[in-house]
């Protein structure tokens, strides 16, 4: 029966250290580093999630606290106006009230001559001058006796209709604008309320502001402390792998797969594996034997970069390892010993591995300030190899190249490398490597001749991980899956592309071999894609993968019996739904990769 291996775990190594190797395993892991590993991968997961969350809340806040600020601006300068406009209006109806007083005043006194002249008329007779003059209140009031007797009743009755009329008009205008003024006051208070209300809403984001950033940057201290463990894991993960990612000293064998128990049958083929970064060594071979020299090697993998051959290397250089630390001999001792490459590789490409090796060493040490490791964590290196006449060719590769590195701006550059590309080479910042950052010097590139022959490919390096199915052969016997398998895969990888939350419940199903949660059945993967309105795929008529020229498979085709018209599934939806869901050990190492089926 095939056994589970917690193959994220394991990717997860390979995205986590950013070194120039990435060990792919064929043997079981320490069970017990397994879980560890699994678990504080859990937890950096979750913590990543939390602190993405805050970055965008605290992202969310701020606009909102900028918002604010901009509305209480305006706000204010609204309430300023319309404030000013209803003290205009108040201003201009008490000019009306007085108007309006005098108007009435004037009015009065003209209806009572008017009256006194009418009744006058009526008695048809005179009063007497002193009679008049005595019968009024002064001098005053009996001047306009006089002047208003000197008028006729049409005259004193027009003016009286004017002042009616002008009474009526004034009265009107007050009447409309206080009514505009009773708007305008109901409209500050309106204002000056919301301005109240968006000073509370600001002072409470920025509380809530306030303590997101101090959760994240709780978090992010957490996030430290997680890595660090992590990091120290992954390194020990790294020393307990049987196979190199780098070549090694010894060029591995190339084996071939055994036929399927049964058919139809698939198998997943791995084009390169992580993290393919920098320098291809099989690539590196290839060029060589193309007829390419140490230096177009090295500026076929890296961008902008000048072979300085007279590089001011340090004397002396630290090494640590299971002896401790000590001091070595940075040429005949140091580089003499790097195993990373076969001794009986052409020699150009032992020459750039040379170069590329010294530049990585200066780099990581800083000029020879600081120590390096002896272990795939940093680069190999064997105190055997140092004096050992069978790597004769790799000790002239290094003597002819002594004091050449790679620079970029005057500074030696972080030469990453791995033994195969599958002939496309990747950024650190790639989905699929997910290191901190890409430096102007790391590029893309499509590792092949004007032919489309790819130079770690069976025409020129022929690396033997160049196609390469990976699993355990003492537990998984064979990495051939079946065509329920593969369906269930499709299956699962269709409802992924659905829902990525149901990844947790997309892991394997007989978890045997680790303390992992099993995963849902084949059936119950079917019935949640039938309740979503999904037919699952039937019975598998064609199945073909479509790369993307960055290097990575990018959608999976399928015909079947239930898609008989073509169904696309994400390439990287359908990697990592193998990593999981798949039986046994089996592994997909790479971004890009091939599916075959044997008929």
């Amino acid at each position: 029966m095939r056994k589970i291996l917690p193959i994220f775990a394991i990717i997860l190594a390979a995205m986590l250290v950013g070194v120039n190797v990435t060990p792919v395993p064929t043997t079981i892991w320490a069970e017990d580093i397994d879980e560890q590993l699994e678990d504080l991968r859990e937890e950096r997961e979750k913590k990543q999630g939390e602190m993405q969350d805050l970055e965008e809340r605290l992202e969310e806040l701020h606009s909102e606290i900028g918002e604010l600020e901009d509305n209480i601006t305006v706000t204010q300068v609204q309430l300023n106006q319309v404030a000013f406009k209803a003290k205009q209006l108040g201003a201009r109806i008490e000019d009306l009230s007085k108007e309006l007083s005098t108007l009435r005043s004037d009015l009065s006194e003209k209806e009572h001559f008017r009256d006194q002249l009418v009744r006058q008329l009526y008695k048809k007779k005179r009063t007497p001058f002193w009679q008049m003059f005595l019968s009024n209140d002064g001098f005053s009031n009996l001047s306009k006796n006089v002047f208003y007797r000197s008028l006729s009743v049409s005259d004193l009755k027009d003016k009286i209709i004017n002042l009616n009329n002008d009474i009526s008009e004034v009265e009107e205008q007050k009447e409309q604008l206080a009514e505009s003024k009773k708007s305008l006051d109901r409209e500050v208070a309106r204002i000056a309320v919301l301005k109240d209300q968006l000073a509370e809403q600001k002072e409470e984001a920025e509380v809530q502001a306030a303590q997101t950033m101090q959760r994240r940057d709780a978090i992010s201290s957490e996030l430290s402390e997680l890595s660090e463990k992590i990091s120290k894991l992954v390194r020990a993960k790294l020393e307990a792998t049987a196979e190199n990612t780098s070549v090694g000293d010894v060029a591995p064998i190339r084996k071939s797969l055994p036929d399927p128990s049964d058919t139809p049958a698939y198998v997943v083929y791995s084009r390169g594996y992580p993290h393919r970064v920098g320098m291809n060594q099989y690539g590196a071979r290839g060029r060589a034997m193309a007829g390419q020299n140490y230096k177009e090697i090295l500026k076929a993998y890296y961008k902008d970069i000048k072979i300085d051959e007279n590089y001011d290397c340090p004397d002396k250089i630290t090494v640590t390892g299971s002896f401790g630390s000590k001091e070595l001999d940075f040429e005949d001792e140091y580089l003499k010993g790097i195993a990373e490459m076969p001794s009986s590789w052409e020699m150009e490409a032992l020459k750039a591995q040379a170069v590329a090796a010294r530049t990585y060493a200066l780099a990581y040490t800083g000029d020879g300030a600081g120590s390096i490791c002896t272990t795939q964590s940093c680069q190999v290196w064997l105190e055997s190899k140092v004096d050992s006449s069978a790597a004769s060719r790799w000790h002239q590769a290094v003597k002819e190249t002594k004091g050449v590195a790679i620079t970029h701006d005057g500074d030696a550059i972080k030469a990453w490398y791995a033994s195969t590309a599958g002939g496309y080479t990747r950024l650190p910042t790639d989905f699929d490597v997910k290191w901190n950052s890409t430096p102007d010097y790391i590029k893309r590139i499509k590792d092949a001749d004007s032919g489309g022959n790819f130079y770690d490919g069976p025409e020129y390096g022929n690396s033997p991980w160049f196609y390469k199915a990976w699993y355990s052969e003492s537990k998984d016997g064979d990495p051939w899956l079946s065509e329920k398998e593969m369906q269930d895969l499709l299956n699962a990888t269709l409802l992924y592309s659905e829902d990525h939350d149901l990844e947790e419940n997309l892991y394997q199903e007989d978890p045997v071999a680790f303390d992992v949660d099993p995963g849902w059945s084949k059936d119950k993967v079917k019935d949640e894609l039938e309740d979503r309105d999904l037919d699952p795929v039937g019975e598998i008529e064609q199945i073909t993968v479509s790369n993307s020229s960055e290097g990575y498979t990018s959608q999976v085709l399928l015909v079947s019996e239930n898609y008989d018209e073509g169904l696309t599934l994400s390439g990287r939806d359908f990697r990592k739904i193998f990593v999981i869901r798949s039986p046994g050990y089996l592994a997909l190492w790479s971004s890009l990769y091939d599916i075959e089926r044997r008929d």
